[in-house]
């Protein structure tokens, strides 16, 4: 396996974890827990929630039901979040840090970049590392 496919593997596995135990896991369980909240429900409140976007129109803990463990709830519903947060950032990070993937790269190196000194125009070439 050369060096490509072992990032790419890696990444698939992060993926993959992140999708089951941070997207698919907590929203089963926010369904279970939550009266009223759809699967849907729970999957858009966790997607919303991890991406930061948090518009507050699901906010778990709230019902009568969960009166006597609240806080708990609550904080265990903050301590998903940012432990997801750090999830997602670094799974992003190992998907930004793959060359063969990263977009910008590529845009970078197929770009005309002329300087000019004393009245000539001289090209860059482009490397990986810019």
């Amino acid at each position: 396996m050369n060096n490509f496919q072992v990032r790419l593997m890696h990444l698939a596995t992060m993926g993959s974890l992140f999708l089951l135990f941070l997207m698919l896991l907590p929203s089963v369980i926010f369904y279970l827990l939550e009266p009223g909240w759809t699967v849907l429900d729970a999957l858009y409140f966790v997607f919303i929630s991890l991406t930061t976007i948090g518009l507050g129109d699901y906010i778990p803990g709230d019902n009568k039901m969960h009166e006597p463990y609240r806080d708990g709830y609550k904080m265990g519903v903050g301590l998903f979040l940012l432990l997801g947060l750090v999830f997602l950032s670094l799974t992003l990070t190992v998907f930004y840090d793959m060359p063969q993937l990263n977009l910008g790269l590529h845009l970078l190196r197929h770009r005309d970049i002329s300087d000019e000194e004393d009245g000539n125009m001289i090209k860059r070439k482009h490397t990986d590392s810019e």
